[in-house]
């Protein structure tokens, strides 16, 4: 069910399938839809024609083998979505009482060599 009407807001959001060695389209599919491939946004899409029906309807399904090499590549290629990157690179928590500190030190030096030079 979105939350507040909006469908990037779903919960439970969908997540990756486990990779495994007999691997289908379903699979990548969800892949896509949990965001783990990194070209959208994680949410359910449901379609008429699921991925690989075309291939199953015409005789001639999908390879489990290529569909396995394929959702390893996609994930591991996948970009890093910009907010995860912006999340990683600010300090956590529990370093920021030290941070502080350190500006303050280097504050107080700073301060401490102008009055030296004034004096």
């Amino acid at each position: 069910m979105p939350k507040n009407d909006d469908p990037t807001e779903l919960e439970p959001r969908p997540v990756p399938a486990p990779l495994t060695r007999g691997a289908n389209a379903a699979q990548l599919k969800r892949d896509v839809e949990s965001g783990a491939t990194g070209d959208k946004v994680p949410m359910l899409d449901p379609g008429l024609a699921p991925l690989g029906t075309d291939d199953e309807a015409a005789g001639a399904p999908l390879d489990p083998k290529l569909v396995a090499e394929v959702r390893e590549r996609e994930r591991r290629d996948a970009p890093i979505p910009p907010d995860a990157a912006a999340t990683r690179a600010l300090p956590s928590k529990g370093h920021r009482p030290l941070a502080i500190a350190l500006g303050v030190v280097c504050l107080l030096f700073l301060a401490g060599i102008l009055v030296w030079r004034m004096g």
